[in-house]
């Protein structure tokens, strides 16, 4: 039995969305990284549309997700929290604020 390239790309495909628990090997073949330019061509040849992911912040996943309102006041629930200061991964936060705390004072 042999398969054409189109045949293999609508069987990979098919059992990728039909057959629970489908893992594609992604390091070799046509699923490879190298070849997603490829892969793209063949499937806008097969008529297979590609939607692209919309990124979304953790505040916009809380609220459509959980109905959550992340920069709602967690005291009054009427007011709105505003961003003062964003500290880098693995900061020294608590140096870091005071300092920022310490130069609001003084101006």
């Amino acid at each position: 039995m042999s398969f054409k390239k189109n045949d293999y790309c609508t069987l990979v495909q098919q059992a990728s969305d039909a057959v629970p628990g489908f893992r594609k090997i992604r390091h070799y073949g046509m699923l490879a990284n190298r070849a997603k330019a490829k892969l793209k061509m063949q499937q806008m040849k097969m008529g297979i549309s590609i939607v692209p992911k919309i990124k979304m912040d953790w505040k916009q996943v809380a609220r459509e997700a959980m109905n959550f309102d992340a920069d709602a006041c967690p005291c009054c629930l009427s007011g709105r929290m505003h961003t003062i200061r964003f500290f880098a991964a693995h900061a020294q936060v608590v140096e870091t604020f005071l300092l920022h705390y310490n130069t609001l004072l003084s101006s």
